[in-house]
């Protein structure tokens, strides 16, 4: 039985270390010729006149992020130079109380934004995901056994094991207004979105209440639980009939048919909603700037292909009879047939039930808060605070960066962040333009190609911008009237 809950600690690790984490895009906050800066703050006017981006070359989000480094999962095996081993003692100790993983990913499919007088406004047609994964600590501890929990007044607490996954697509406008009698003296800008969404999955614990109580004489393991998980997307429940002739489920999985229903289950499906952004830039003098911004204000009301699971009760679990050694192999068809009966004897005690209720989801919200400092008119400082807000959880960021812009067709960036609780976060960003094209890439996490076994965080940013009116390279754009 030790072995079998290793082979599951395994998948769930690597399933962790496989959750893409949070955009790259703090580093990119004050690299002002990219038309991408209004996506972390509606109110900032990139330099450029105009832009317009083309689905494939318009950019793409790839970042990955885990609570554990590679230090941190494996160790060298003690005979064997070339092998290596899961260093379950370690990532015990590393683990947090509640472990958290985010997932931010956003692709524009087209996107166009123009200048007009003081005004800038912009349209954007975009897909994006985000989902929060949780697991607590206690979950790493079952692998001693259940012995260390004994007592009523001492469960495993497994209450926080959460998944949370939204995949939506956004249709956005924008708008800023430079609010300045004199723009060479304290100026504001004033920034704002309004976004139709359409939501195409979504998976809401919106309880997991879960706690394992241990017999102090018989060590016998009796599981409380109160569950309720709703789902909406291309998923599938199936149902079997229990001892009693009640209707349970045996199954969740994708439908069979997605492909050929592509439109259906990723077009407009009918679970739609909205959101605004805010923002606003401060200029105190030439120099000093300010800005905040608050982002995804919004929600989706859930009401089509839903399909929700919910359980409440308690049973006695007992494990089941081995009578060999397990070996932790992955193509031994046997273990997969014992993981398989766990599984199965764990769903069929907790008696899921499936029904269809709509919902509302409100989206993960994001707010920015910083500052810059012009040293001189190629050199700029810059400040900034990031938190997300997603399920009464809060995941702050704070990034610092050097920004170099000797010349309007190119433009670099150097940043250092401290986030998900690692301070090695070195970033970097890099943009160059020839006639129209400006191509750039950012990465908030560029030490992970230095540091690999250490970095807990990957990411990075590309694309190819269509841009045109860059003027002769100059002070900070509000230093100039339009």
């Amino acid at each position: 039985m030790k072995k079998i809950y290793r082979k599951i600690y395994v998948i769930l690790i690597i399933f962790c270390v496989s959750i893409p984490f949070a955009k790259a895009q703090k580093t990119m906050q004050y690299m002002y010729q990219l038309p991408q800066v209004n996506n972390i703050n509606p109110a900032m006017q990139p330099e450029c006149n105009g832009f317009f981006t083309l689905p494939g070359l318009s950019g793409a989000n790839i970042a990955f992020g885990s609570p554990l480094s590679y230090d941190n999962i494996f160790k060298k095996h003690p005979e064997y130079s070339d092998s290596i081993l899961f260093d379950f003692d370690k990532i015990e100790s590393k683990m947090k109380d509640i472990s958290k993983l985010d997932l931010n990913l956003n692709m524009d499919i087209i996107s166009f934004g123009f200048r007009t007088g003081y005004n800038y406004l912009s349209f954007n047609l975009s897909t994006k995901v985000a989902s929060q994964f949780t697991i607590p600590k206690d979950f790493i501890k079952l692998r001693h056994g259940n012995a260390d929990f004994a007592g009523e007044n001492n469960p495993l607490n497994l209450s926080d094991m959460n998944l949370d996954m939204v995949g939506y697509h956004e249709i956005g406008i924008g708008i800023s207004h430079i609010f300045a009698e004199n723009s060479a003296l304290n100026s504001l800008i004033i920034g704002g979105g309004l976004k139709f969404l359409s939501g195409y999955l979504n998976i809401n614990t919106e309880k997991s209440d879960i706690k394992l109580y241990t017999n102090e004489n018989t060590y016998e393991l009796r599981i409380e639980h109160d569950i309720d998980l709703k789902m909406s997307g291309p998923i599938e429940i199936k149902e079997k009939k229990n001892d009693k002739g009640e209707k349970t489920v045996d199954k969740i999985e994708k439908k069979d048919n997605i492909e050929d229903n592509y439109v259906e289950y990723f077009g407009l499906t009918g679970n739609y909603g909205f959101a605004a952004d805010l923002g606003a830039v401060y200029k105190l003098n030439d120099r000093m700037s300010f800005n905040i911004s608050v982002l995804d204000i919004g929600f989706i009301n859930w009401k089509n292909n839903v399909s929700s699971v919910k359980t409440t009760g308690s049973f006695k679990f007992n494990g089941i009879d081995i009578s060999e050694d397990i070996k932790l192999n992955e193509n031994d068809n046997e273990n997969r047939d014992i993981l398989k009966e766990v599984k199965d004897s764990i769903i069929d005690e907790m008696e899921l039930k499936k029904y269809e209720e709509n919902y509302m989801k409100w989206l993960p919200l994001k707010i920015y808060a910083g500052g810059a400092y012009k040293l001189n008119k190629n050199i700029e400082l810059g400040a900034l605070a990031s938190f997300q807000y997603y399920n009464k959880n809060l995941t702050p960021a704070f990034t610092f960066s050097a920004n170099l812009t000797p010349y309007n067709w190119f433009s670099t960036v150097v940043s250092y962040s401290i986030m998900n609780g690692t301070y090695n976060n070195l970033g970097f960003g890099l943009s160059l333009r020839g006639g129209p094209f400006q191509f750039y890439f950012v990465s908030d996490h560029l030490s992970s190609t230095i540091f690999p076994k250490k970095t807990r965080n990957i990411s990075a940013r590309f694309g190819i911008n269509f841009v045109f009116g860059f003027k002769k390279k100059q002070d900070f754009s509000l230093n100039e009237d339009i």
